[in-house]
């Protein structure tokens, strides 16, 4: 019975050569993914794009790279207080850093 070419994973930027689909660890990523839930669920609805759009206007610049004397656009919104922590304060203007992604990444990957 002829077995299906090797192709690469349909992730991009993957390198990995599977049968067909996602290779395991991208596929392990979608299952991550599917049982996160939409963001919306996760209280990223219209209420907070609002906020998130207006306080970005009124601070464009990444609070991070400010302090280390560089200048980079601010492009996501970072929780002092995470939302799981204290919920009611997911839309309080004094509980948000204006970051640039990377600055964001590493706040996120601290634990922040």
């Amino acid at each position: 019975m002829p077995t299906r070419p090797l192709s690469y994973c349909s992730s991009p930027g993957c390198s990995v050569r599977v049968r067909s689909g996602a290779c395991p660890a991208h596929d392990h990523q979608r299952v991550l993914d599917q049982r996160r839930g939409s963001a919306a669920s996760r209280g990223y609805d219209h209420a907070w794009r609002t906020f998130r759009l207006r306080v970005l206007r009124q601070n464009p610049v990444c609070t991070d790279c400010k302090a280390a004397g560089y200048i980079a656009w601010a492009n996501e919104l970072h929780h002092i207080v995470k939302v799981k922590d204290d919920p009611s304060r997911r839309l309080d203007a004094s509980n948000v850093l204006p970051l640039c992604q990377s600055c964001h990444s590493k706040r996120t990957a601290r634990g922040e």
